[in-house]
Formats: C-alpha cells, structure tokens, sequence
C-alpha cells in the first residue's frame, strides 16, 4: 500500500469522526425543529479540512485561474440541483468509485 494512500484513508476516517457529532446535532434539531424545511442549512470548515485540502492542494477561491472553471461549473450544478434538472451519471460515479477503491487497494 502506498505511503500517500495510508495517509490518504486516515484523513478520510478523521473527517469522518469530525462530523459524526455534526451528523447527530442535525437529527436532533430535525426532530426538535420539526424537519429539514424549518432550519437553514449552514457549512463550516474545520481547521483539519481546511489544513487538509491544502495538503491535498484543492484550489482557493483566491488563486485565480483554473478556480474560475471549476466556480463556474459548481455554480452550474448547484442551479441544476436546485431546478432538478441535475442528472447523475452512474457509469461514471462506479467508475471513480472503482478507481478509489483501487488506488486504496495498492
């Protein structure tokens, strides 16, 4: 198994842990708060996240270039989501899917 790999899967199971209080805080409010239609959905990053999709060398929004594509197309499918046009392609999601599960069996 590769080095980054290891590394790789470990942040993964990190994060994972990281929300998982998030996860729970939510379904409490769903119950208390009567449903996802009366709370307003909110993001936050966490140092880690943050420190780890540096590492990873995910773009900010302040490095220009490329950035912009990828904003572009972010704002495409969010407005597809949100018209429900949005159409998955699940060829394509199996095929990533495939490929990570590879990646991680090396």
């Amino acid at each position: 198994m590769k080095v980054s790999t290891m590394i790789s899967s470990i942040k993964s199971m990190a994060q994972a842990r990281e929300m998982q209080p998030l996860r729970e805080r939510g379904k409490a409010s769903q119950k208390t708060e009567g449903g996802p239609e009366n709370r307003g959905d909110k993001v936050s990053l966490s140092s880690g996240s943050r420190d780890l999709m540096e590492a990873q060398g995910t773009p900010r929004q302040e490095n220009a270039g490329t950035s912009d594509l990828r904003s572009e197309r972010i704002e495409r499918l969010k407005h597809q989501i949100q018209s429900g046009t949005y159409v998955p392609d699940p060829e394509r999601i199996a095929k990533a899917m495939l490929a990570t599960h590879r990646e991680s069996m090396i």
